[in-house]
């Protein structure tokens, strides 16, 4: 059931991302450059360039800046403190299609997390992307 859903989040996403946009943008892309200010246009950084991210002290920063006050196994089911947000966050990730990754999409399209003036910073969803794209070691 958890990978139905997964799978109909991901295809309601990719049906409804191209329509979305007002502006011509060219051929379609699930990520545009995630630490580029301007999507689609001179895209700089590229995460493959980011090397040696780590989950221990990289990814799991970004969780504990932005997600761990309701994903602490208190408020939220998924826990995502230090000692077990591994486990909870590999349900989320797909390392054939890491664009494509539930919380990486989630955090992309500004759903995750829900306060709207906090929000990860560009650099960081790069950074989580790099991971995912690296392989999502538990390092």
């Amino acid at each position: 059931m958890k990978i139905f859903l997964q799978i109909t989040f991901t295809l309601i996403l990719i049906l409804i991302i191209p329509f979305s946009c007002t502006l011509d943008q060219g051929p379609f892309y699930i990520n545009p450059c995630p630490c580029d200010t301007t999507p689609f246009k001179d895209c700089d950084c590229d995460p493959d360039t980011i090397t040696n991210v780590r989950y221990s002290t990289d990814v799991q920063a970004v969780w504990d800046k932005y997600c761990i006050d309701c994903h602490d196994g208190n408020i939220e089911p998924i826990n995502l403190k230090a000692n077990s947000s591994y486990t909870f966050i590999m349900e989320y990730v797909d390392v054939s299609l890491p664009e494509a990754s539930n919380i990486y999409q989630l955090m992309f399209m500004n759903v995750m997390p829900p306060e709207e003036d906090y929000r990860p910073t560009n650099d960081e969803l790069d950074l989580v992307l790099a991971w995912i794209m690296q392989g999502a070691k538990d390092n």
